[in-house]
């Protein structure tokens, strides 16, 4: 099982992050742009959707070390794309193994 309880330095964290989300969603669903900039660091960087594109997958891995026994994992992955001098170029990737997917 995985926590998610905040770190013990950061008491509240976890009920302010959630608020957080439930106020940015609310905002989203009322499109309502103005209350979901409220919480936005002042240098953000967002792109039009036009000038952005993204790549989420979910996928296995496969590997067998020297001498090791055969091993496999799920993997994570974003990609975000951005259209500079028509060119699409990676401008963001991230990619993380999961706890697990069979618990």
């Amino acid at each position: 099982m995985v926590s998610t309880s905040p770190p013990s330095s950061h008491p509240g964290s976890e009920a302010e992050v959630r608020a957080l989300v439930d106020t940015w969603a609310n905002a989203v669903r009322a499109k309502n742009a103005v209350v979901m900039m409220r919480n936005y660091a002042e240098d953000v960087v967002i792109f039009g959707p036009r000038a952005l594109a993204a790549v989420v997958r979910v996928g296995r891995i496969r590997s067998t070390p020297k001498g090791g026994a055969p091993q496999e994992a799920w993997v994570r992955a974003t990609v975000c794309f951005r259209k500079i001098a028509g060119r699409w170029l990676v401008v963001h990737e991230h990619a993380s193994m999961p706890v697990s997917f069979n618990p």
